[in-house]
């Protein structure tokens, strides 16, 4: 919140003409956004989600008067408070697992095939050597091989 109190405030200040609006404005937005956090889906920079809502705010203060909305004495922020994973800690899990979708489209067949079965789909050497019909010391080899070639992005 504190990280973006400053720049809001700055942004809003030439759309609204009184300092206290403003102030009143910006706590606004950082509250709307503590609350609506479970809601956001990491599709944008939080940053942009953070700034929309205040330009939304601003936008109906100045059409329609203040329209802040008064929450009561209750703890709303607490209430909003939740165990779903950080929308940035999944937008970079997403991202991760592109890149690595990417990497394995890249390595050979039979090592992206052996390293599916053993890294992602939870094999063991001695299942993915069956289902693969290869000895096990093969699919060790093309999972080391594949690794070292996602690790050094070779591919």
């Amino acid at each position: 919140m504190t990280r973006y109190a400053g720049a809001l405030r700055y942004t809003l200040r030439r759309r609204v003409a009184l300092a206290s609006d403003v102030d009143d404005l910006v706590q606004q937005a950082l509250l709307q956004a503590v609350v609506g956090w479970p809601t956001f889906r990491g599709e944008a920079e939080v940053s942009t989600w953070v700034f929309g809502i205040a330009h939304n705010l601003a936008r109906n203060h100045v059409t329609r008067g203040s329209g802040l909305v008064q929450f009561g004495l209750g703890d709303a922020v607490d209430m909003a408070l939740c165990s779903a994973p950080d929308p940035c800690e999944r937008l970079a899990q997403r991202e991760m697992v592109q890149r690595l979708q990417v990497g394995l489209s890249r390595l050979p067949a039979k090592q992206s095939e052996a390293l599916w079965l053993v890294g992602v789909d939870g094999l063991s050497y001695d299942e993915a050597a069956s289902t693969l019909r290869v000895s096990v010391a093969a699919v060790k080899h093309r999972v080391a091989r594949a690794r070292a070639a996602l690790r050094t992005r070779q591919v």
